[in-house]
């Protein structure tokens, strides 16, 4: 038998380019063999969107066919049919098994249906087999283990099911690349002990659903450089004497799989400290397997090749090593969703080189540490969802390829430092359920495209140019001391719209009433005076509004327009005759229910809704809400009516229009000081301010007592220019402000 040297050539699949020499006796053959079988092969395809199959069959000449490339005796026989990425449908020809001769075959990325044919293991040649990427179903023919010059393997992407087979692992000596990924194989990794794969480099397996233990007999594959067993249900230890005898290992995935530390899922030692061989290792993945016990204090130790380490979604407790700062070549650090304790180690700032940090939900506390913002190259920072306080650092400025900051869900306080303004990269920032106070800067970074400053105690305006314009209320909510033009929260007021209220007085007695309200000096002889004149009602409603505030809290309107997001109508949960009923969050996190009242309704709206709190919050059952409490402003009615509510409800025009017909009018046109007027306005208008129901919207004594000092200065000005008529004019004999 005749003896040849093929030359084979380099074939690209996947990342690895890999060239061998194949020598093989060709066994007599017609080369009209392989020509039918090309034919039977296009037979069986069903579907040719891009005629890449158009020229078969028109000459004799199959080997200037597309895909397909000849050699051997005569170069007359088919030796490599490559078709990836034809956009090819149907099934695979077991003719294909005819081609003695071919050492590739790549069907990869198209739509071939059905399953593997065995008669492809009758390929004694085949070298580099490739059917990724496809829509195969059924077992993977066991005859594929018995190819002897088979170094390239992938049939990943597709629906193959069933067990492994173990010829794969003990019969392919010649192995370097086998991918089995993003299948539905089931049973162990049947790598056995007394099975070797020397020449094996890439093992994927991930995307499936495999058991049992991670065998121990990949120790007899020393030239592994890539482990990916990720997504897959292994369980049993993590082993501690197989990765140290691979000292080529590079990239190491086990995350999202069942797997425990020693002793009881409690030591995670024996398993770091066997990686300390693996010299090159570049990538470790643990996630999602609910690992237990502490970060070994000799962590920093691992190779210092190690870019990449993942341990989120697992239990592990403990502190985080300060020895952790050895992994100075470390650019993903992942950490979250684990039981650690402690502080933030300062030292983490010799990591130099780390672009990504979580540590997000977990149980750090202690202040963030400023020499994170010596981490140049940072781009993502998540400590959101621990018990960090104090303030955010004011070195993050430095931090200028930061892109998302999250730190929300912490007890952090103070004000934004004003140098976050100069993160010009920043995309995303979350502050929100922190104790952060002040103003909300207007220069932050002109790239953010999401940002989150809710449930804080911000106050002051929202800006409302750049990019926070575009925010909605949902990213200001539950902040009491915000105000602005996002649509959703509370509008600011001028500071002097603020003292004047638009409701007007309608008569003196209301002034007489208000007069007696203002008073810093005698005012509970002034409340009882007052009581007195207007009977007995008016004090039993000033005893049932105390009783009530020591029955139930006072909630203001604000703080309940913020909880339900400005009363939408995607709240609305319920209407009625009297009222609406909406659904909403208050900023301690308690869901509650708030009636609107309609105002149309009157009095008989006010007793009715009045009687039902009254049952409500007396009831106690499973099934009912407790009354919290009731809110009314001069718009907002959720109880009773006030003397301010009143007045707006039949005087709804501006001051000067109603003024214009009071009583006293007359007396003050006959002084030639207009000031009188002016004065009087200001004074009704301050002491209708302090008759609103909510104490949110009152004014402080303080605030009340500076005006009248104001009022009673301008008023000495004018009577010593004009005359003692001016002062006559503003006094009657209750007056408390006659000089």
């Amino acid at each position: 038998m005749a003896k040849f040297l093929i030359p084979i050539t380099i074939f690209h699949v996947g990342l690895l380019p890999i060239a061998v020499a194949a020598a093989a006796a060709a066994p007599p053959a017609v080369a009209d063999d392989d020509r039918s079988a090309l034919l039977a092969f296009r037979s069986n395809v069903s579907a040719d969107p891009g005629g890449a199959l158009a020229d078969w069959g028109r000459s004799p000449e199959f080997c200037n066919w597309t895909g397909v490339m000849c050699g051997g005796p005569g170069r007359r026989r088919v030796t490599q049919l490559v078709l990836s990425g034809k956009g090819l449908s149907g099934v695979i020809s077991p003719e294909l098994g005819r081609l003695s001769f071919v050492t590739v075959l790549d069907l990869s990325s198209n739509a071939f249906a059905g399953a593997i044919p065995p008669e492809l293991g009758a390929l004694s040649m085949l070298t580099q087999l490739s059917l990724t990427s496809n829509l195969l179903e059924g077992a993977i023919p066991a005859g594929l283990g018995f190819l002897q010059r088979l170094y390239y393997l992938d049939l990943s992407g597709n629906r193959l099911s069933g067990g492994i087979p173990e010829t794969l692992f003990c019969n392919c000596s010649a192995l370097q690349y086998l991918d089995l990924a993003n299948n539905s194989l089931t049973g162990d990794i049947p790598y056995a002990d007394e099975c070797r794969l020397p020449s094996l480099r890439y093992l994927l397996l991930w995307s499936n659903d495999l058991s049992g233990a991670i065998p121990p007999a990949l120790a007899n594959s020393p030239m592994l450089e890539w482990i990916d067993f990720e997504s897959n249900y292994l369980s049993g230890k993590l082993p501690s004497q197989v990765f140290d005898r691979l000292p080529r290992l590079q990239y190491l995935y086990l995350s999202y799989n069942n797997l425990s530390s020693h002793d009881s899922n409690t030591d995670l030692d024996p398993f770091f400290r066997s990686l300390r061989n693996c010299t090159h290792l570049q990538e470790l993945e643990l996630a999602g397997n609910d690992l237990g016990g502490r970060l070994p204090p000799f962590i920093g130790e691992l190779p210092l090749a190690l870019r990449q380490l993942h341990l989120e979604d697992n239990a592990i407790s403990g502190s985080i090593p300060p020895n952790i700062s050895g992994l100075v070549n470390l650019t993903y650090l992942n950490l979250s969703n684990n039981l650690l304790n402690g502080s933030i180690p300062p030292d983490m700032s010799h990591m130099r080189r780390l672009e990504r940090l979580y540590l997000s939900n977990n149980l750090l506390s202690g202040e963030i540490p400023k020499s994170i913002g010596e981490i140049p190259h940072l781009g993502l920072v998540d400590f959101s969802g621990n018990r960090l306080a104090g303030a955010i650092p004011d070195t993050f400025s430095n931090l200028t390829q930061l892109r998302r900051l999250m730190l929300h869900h912490n007890q952090l306080s103070g004000a934004i430092p004003p140098s976050l303004g100069d993160c010009l990269n920043l995309e995303i920032l979350d502050l929100s359920y922190n104790g952060l106070q002040g103003p909300i800067p207007a220069y932050v970074s002109t790239s953010l495209r999401e940002a989150n400053f809710s449930y804080n105690n911000f106050s002051g305006v929202v800006p409302h140019a750049g990019v926070l314009a575009n925010l909605s209320a949902s990213a200001f909510r539950g902040n009491p001391g915000l105000c602005g033009y996002v649509p959703g929260i509370a509008m600011c007021e001028p500071e002097r719209a603020r003292r004047r209220r638009p409701l007007v007085p309608a008569v003196v007695g209301i002034v007489f009433a208000v007069s007696l309200m203002l008073s810093a000096v005698g005012c509970r002889s002034m409340v009882t005076a007052r009581a007195k004149q207007l009977g007995r009602q008016s004090l039993r409603l000033v005893d049932g509004e105390e009783q009530a505030d020591r029955e139930h809290p006072r909630i203001s309107y604000r703080e309940l327009c913020e909880a339900t997001g400005g009363f939408v109508q995607e709240g609305l949960i319920g209407a009625g005759r009297f009222g609406r009923v909406y659904e909403g969050t208050l900023r301690d996190g308690a869901r509650v229910a708030v009636k609107v009242l309609d105002p149309k309704g009157g009095g008989e709206v006010s007793g009715s809704f009045k009687r039902e709190c009254e049952v409500l919050k007396r009831t106690r059952h499973k099934n009912l809400v407790r009354v919290i409490t009731t809110c009314s402003t001069a718009s907002f009615n959720a109880l009773g009516l006030t003397l301010h509510d009143w007045v707006r409800r039949h005087y709804p025009h501006d001051v000067g229009a109603v003024l214009a017909h009071a009583p006293w009018r007359e007396r003050a046109l006959q002084s030639p000081a207009a000031a009188a007027e002016v004065a009087v306005v200001e004074l009704i208008e301050l002491g209708l301010v302090c008759t609103q129901h909510s104490p949110a919207l009152r004014p402080t004594m303080a605030d009340v007592c500076h005006e009248i000092t104001l009022l009673k200065e301008d008023l000495a000005r004018h009577g010593a220019a004009d005359g003692d008529g001016c002062r006559r004019s503003f006094s009657t004999k209750d007056s408390l402000f006659s000089n």
